[in-house]
């Protein structure tokens, strides 16, 4: 039996840049909208620039024997919602509509994003409603799974695996910072792992697993490792290393986020059917499923 629901590894998202710059990310349904959600940093430099003018992002399927489903964003014609303190920001993705007795879902993506390719099983997203946890029930000494795509390991000319796929880290929940809304995780992370998911999996009774979202994946910790020069013998900058924690902003800074967009949303004239009206007509659509 897999210790992972097979679909939950097709919950991470790659981010590519047409600079170079990579990330990772995932979708979160919220209501009748879909979003895609990321870390700050991975959309935007410090002067708060897009880091392209186009990205690509690339969805796993849900059966590997699929073909990968692929979006192609461009910056200037979407929306990117930023939060003020927290590396989070959060792109209105599309509106979906349901199928399949309400499990899977067409959504009609917005403006500026356009359907490469799409898996015939489409993709997977977060459910806001049955598949998070916040903060305040995130518990330390939990295991959690960090999704990504550390594309800064191992040399590109001799791969030792394959990029355009997820890699999957376990570790454990190491504390909780509530004043910056952030988790600690004794899990090391790398460039390329911003943006993902990290799931927490909880004992429910009778040998089941909970497996829950609580955060986006946003920095390491270093470790400074003193230094002296070896003319001087005087201390220098130290050297900052990898210490194999990690942190991760909490869901909530994601929810509050989109909750308040549609709250300014709610204030514009058109009402929100008729906008989703007009977002089926004539786009682009793919399938997704939620997972709860």
């Amino acid at each position: 039996m897999a210790y992972i629901p097979p679909d939950n590894l097709a919950y991470p998202l790659l981010v590519q840049f047409n600079t170079g710059s990579t990330g990772s990310a995932f979708f979160l349904n919220h209501g009748s909208l879909n979003y895609l959600v990321t870390a700050k940093h991975v959309l935007l430099d410090k002067s708060g620039a897009s880091r392209g003018s186009i990205f690509k992002l690339s969805c796993p399927a849900k059966l590997e024997s699929e073909m990968t489903s692929v979006f192609e964003v461009t910056t200037s014609e979407i929306r990117v919602l930023v939060h003020e303190t927290a590396d989070v920001a959060v792109v209105p993705f599309g509106v979906r509509t349901p199928i399949e007795g309400g499990k899977s879902y067409n959504v009609a993506v917005n403006p500026g994003i356009r359907v490469i390719q799409a898996a015939a099983s489409g993709t997977v997203s977060v459910s806001s409603e049955n598949c998070v946890r916040g903060l305040a029930n995130a518990f330390v000494g939990n295991e959690v799974l960090m999704y990504g795509y550390p594309t800064s390991l191992g040399l590109k000319q001799t791969p030792q695996f394959d990029y355009s796929r997820p890699l999957v880290r376990k570790g454990g929940l190491a504390g909780v910072y509530p004043t910056k809304g952030t988790l600690i995780l004794d899990c090391p992370a790398f460039p390329g792992n911003s943006g993902g998911p990290v799931v927490q999996v909880e004992e429910i009774g009778n040998g089941m697993k909970k497996h829950s979202v609580v955060g986006v994946v946003s920095e390491f910790i270093p470790l400074a490792q003193p230094r002296f020069s070896p003319f001087t013998g005087k201390q220098v900058e130290p050297e900052l290393i990898n210490s194999g924690f990690s942190v991760a902003v909490a869901i909530d800074n994601v929810i509050d986020l989109i909750e308040r967009d549609l709250a300014t949303q709610s204030q514009m004239p058109l009402d929100r059917g008729e906008i989703m009206r007009q977002h089926l007509e004539g786009k682009d659509k793919v399938k997704t499923s939620v997972l709860g």
